[in-house]
């Protein structure tokens, strides 16, 4: 059964077109297609950082070494190539360490039945709470290579799926994860090794791309501060938090004047604001989306936290765009683009 599911595979098929014609679960048939795959590995990579770091702080060296990027098989070139439809499906706050593992899965079924051409990872990919100033409990404490590694299962499952219509990834930079000026692997280093992080061979190699993200060539994950998906609409992590959900999007909204999909607050929430025509200017309606969350609900450094799952399907064919909020509950999601409930 398991070459039949390969061959299905091989014909086309979707992961879910398979497990209902072989009435095995879809798991289990993403296991047999990707089995030999599936063995993450640290690769040799003792370049990685110099003497001179090392001398500086052997803590911070191992760390790095624990660190060293790791291989896995290219994706299975699919003998049907697909063409991708005009969307992006935006997910964020997935704080690899603490993630759902069932908004994942709803997520990368969502991604295999729509095709779309972009998937956007909306920031604070990785949660860095081993590197982050706040107290800490050893007995909770998840390492920064147990983030990374769960990180990379979900990219190597990503880049399965979206194989055989070449989908673009995207991160963005965020305060937990990236290379921005607020996200924490930077700030960690800059206490750490100081004004050895203004060498340029130090930094690309402690970059986060370098260290975080797939090494492969043939990886699709593009590293940026934002997405533009049309003129006007953008998507970014944020950083504005107010109380309530749809209070930090007005927040934002006011901040930039353009339409944004945001993540940051863990909050599911929308505010729009028209603006009328004068002169040279056009009508137009601006809105602004917080997108939820796909990490636990219930982590161990909060307690009744009001956040929300869920991800977001954007459609922009013909330059207009349509939204679609996906509300993770539990181990279900209702769809409507698919006009279906998709199941973890």
């Amino acid at each position: 059964m398991q070459n039949q599911a390969k061959e299905l595979r091989d014909q086309g098929l979707s992961y879910e077109q398979i497990s209902k014609k072989l009435g095995v679960p879809r798991t289990t048939i993403w296991n047999w297609i990707n089995k030999v795959k599936q063995t993450f590995t640290s690769a040799p990579n003792v370049h990685v950082v110099d003497q001179t770091v090392k001398q500086h702080d052997n803590n911070l060296y191992d760390l790095i070494m624990q660190s060293a990027p790791i291989e896995y098989a290219a994706p299975t070139k699919s003998v049907v190539r697909q063409t991708p439809t005009k969307t992006s499906l935006i997910i964020g706050d997935t704080h690899f360490g603490s993630e759902s593992q069932n908004v994942l899965d709803i997520f990368l079924q969502t991604v295999e039945e729509i095709r779309p051409e972009s998937v956007i990872l909306n920031g604070d990919t990785l949660d860095m709470f081993a590197i982050s100033r706040y107290p800490k409990d050893v007995r909770y404490t998840v390492t920064l290579q147990k983030e990374r590694e769960s990180y990379h299962r979900f990219l190597k499952q990503l880049h399965d799926v979206t194989e055989p219509y070449g989908t673009v990834i995207y991160e963005t930079n965020a305060n937990h994860s990236g290379d921005g000026l607020e996200g924490r692997w930077w700030r960690y280093l800059s206490d750490r090794i100081g004004e050895l992080a203004c060498l340029p061979e130090i930094k690309e190699k402690l970059s986060y791309g370098n260290v975080f993200l797939p090494s492969s060539e043939w990886s699709r994950v593009k590293l940026v501060e934002w997405v533009e998906l049309v003129p006007g609409f953008l998507v970014m992590h944020g950083d504005v938090v107010r109380r309530h959900g749809g209070y930090s999007a007005r927040g934002l909204l006011e901040k930039w004047f353009t339409s944004i999909i945001c993540n940051h607050t863990h909050r599911i929430g929308m505010s729009s604001q028209r603006i009328p025509s004068i002169g040279s200017q056009q009508e137009r309606i601006i809105r602004v989306y917080e997108n939820g969350c796909a990490c636990d609900l219930n982590p161990l450094y909060a307690s009744a936290a009001n956040w929300q799952n869920a991800f977001s399907v954007v459609n922009y064919s013909e330059g207009l765009i349509a939204v679609e909020t996906v509300v993770v509950e539990g181990n279900r999601a209702a769809v409507g683009m698919l006009g279906k409930t998709i199941r973890a």
